[in-house]
């Protein structure tokens, strides 16, 4: 019988990472970051945000609608532009219905790239019998459309990839 446990990286900086865990579980990797909001939020992300959606200039990135849905309600209105303005102007010192980052699976394929609501936050092994590689994320930074966040002291531009590794613990002593 294998049995799912919950594995969450609570990361401070974007980078890889690596478990060890006993061989047999499944187990559900769901990474979190939730500080420092208005890192990369700018007045600027606000202009795109007005861009799209008057039809001027839509975005193209599904990257683009997760950060710019400040609100975590899957669709992109005003309320998410008054949100990220409220961080700005220190109104606010987090989102309060969001996290500061969200992270998709980095081999996740949006079925349709400009509307990616829902998307897949976690990914979930089945029952582990070897190491497992490539358990990646995209990182995007709520609020910073066109994506000038500095995760771990680097320009992201939605390239920041958290890589890792699950590896099975042979004899069971958590080394």
């Amino acid at each position: 019988e294998t049995s799912t446990n919950t594995v969450i990286a609570d990361l401070d900086f974007v980078a890889p990472y690596t478990f060890t865990l006993p061989l047999g579980g499944s187990y559900t990797i769901t990474p979190e970051k939730n500080d420092n909001h208005v890192n990369g939020v700018t007045t600027f992300d606000l202009v795109l945000l007005s861009r799209h959606l008057s039809g001027e200039q839509p975005f193209t990135s599904p990257y683009q609608y997760i950060a710019a849905d400040a609100d975590a309600n899957g669709i992109l209105d005003l309320n998410d532009s008054l949100e990220i303005r409220n961080v700005i102007l220190g109104i606010y010192t987090e989102f309060p219905n969001n996290t500061s980052w969200r992270f998709i699976p980095a081999d996740y394929v949006f079925p349709n790239p400009l509307q990616p609501f829902p998307f897949p936050e976690v990914v979930t092994t089945g029952p582990l019998t070897a190491n497992l590689s490539g358990v990646d994320f995209v990182g995007v930074k709520v609020g910073d459309v066109n994506g000038t966040s500095l995760p771990g002291g680097t320009s992201s531009n939605y390239s920041s990839v958290i890589t890792g590794t699950v590896k099975f613990d042979q004899n069971s002593n958590c080394i």
